[in-house]
């Protein structure tokens, strides 16, 4: 087994192990992170027949990193809102309420943050799929699907935020980040039929 088998499988393993869970979101952004990671590879094993896959493989390598530092922001509105809310309604503390609210909105923002990493990556992943070495066109597309699949699970938990409306801004940009990361791992799909 390789060392990148041994440090998924240690992820797997801590999350499994995690006490209370790490939550869905943090998969999610491992998923953006890894997806990223194969178009980096794709752009840049291209570089001999496509003149942009250097910047292609640059701006695969940022979002990357956006999503990582979207992750870690998650990781710790998650733990404050978790936290927050196991306070249980009938504590006692003055400003409770306020600042469960305060957590829980800062938990779908970050949220959102992810949603937004997974809809760029899969539009990105889609772009290179179209213009990659046609032997890669469909690992572009494979990681346009998991970006985009990783959007709608932090758009699945954005929806459940118990601070946000249903007619809160924040959902509809969720929405619509969804549907764009939808529509860009079709047209993934479809650049590899081209190849």
């Amino acid at each position: 087994m390789s060392t990148e088998d041994d440090d998924i499988k240690a992820m797997a393993d801590r999350t499994a192990m995690a006490s209370p869970p790490e939550g869905a979101a943090a998969l999610a952004v491992a998923v953006i992170q890894g997806a990223t990671a194969v178009i980096e590879s794709v752009a840049r094993n291209s570089m001999a027949s496509w003149p942009d896959a250097g910047g292609a493989a640059i701006q695969a390598g940022s979002l990357r990193a956006r999503a990582h530092r979207a992750g870690r922001a998650n990781v710790r509105a998650y733990r404050a809102a978790r936290a927050l809310l196991e306070e249980g309604a009938h504590t006692e503390r003055t400003g409770r309420d306020a600042a469960l609210r305060a957590a829980l909105i800062e938990a779908a923002d970050r949220l959102l943050e992810i949603a937004a990493a997974g809809g760029d990556a899969a539009h990105l992943a889609a772009e290179i799929a179209s213009r990659c070495e046609p032997a890669w066109r469909a690992d572009a597309a494979g990681a346009s699907a998991l970006a985009a699949a990783a959007a709608r699970t932090a758009t699945g938990l954005l929806e459940v935020n118990l601070a946000l409306s249903a007619a809160d801004p924040r959902r509809r940009q969720a929405y619509a980040i969804v549907a764009v990361a939808d529509a860009a791992q079709h047209r993934a799909r479809e650049a590899v039929g081209d190849g």
